[in-house]
């Protein structure tokens, strides 16, 4: 949930496999997924924000409401922003 003094900010996530958060995928976010498309590589995945809570399911064959399979030491950044209130 969002912290008491934070608000999430709306389309913020991403999610990839680079450290550098600005060069990963950015993801819809929104609590429907609509047209969500299935990932096909380790270093994606769908995610939602919904109430302030971030859901994300990672990973090949990951879509919007399962997540997929992850090789062995495989690394996914999942990067967003809030506000300070």
């Amino acid at each position: 949930n969002d912290n008491a003094n934070t608000t999430y900010v709306t389309e913020s996530i991403k999610i990839g496999s680079s450290t550098t958060c600005a060069s990963n995928t950015a993801v819809d976010d929104d609590s429907t997924q609509e047209g969500g498309e299935t990932c096909a590589a380790d270093a994606c995945g769908q995610a939602k924000a919904v109430s302030g809570n971030i859901t994300a399911y990672l990973g090949n064959g990951a879509d919007e409401s399962t997540g997929g399979s992850l090789a062995v030491s495989s690394t996914v950044y999942v990067c967003f922003q809030v506000t300070v209130d």
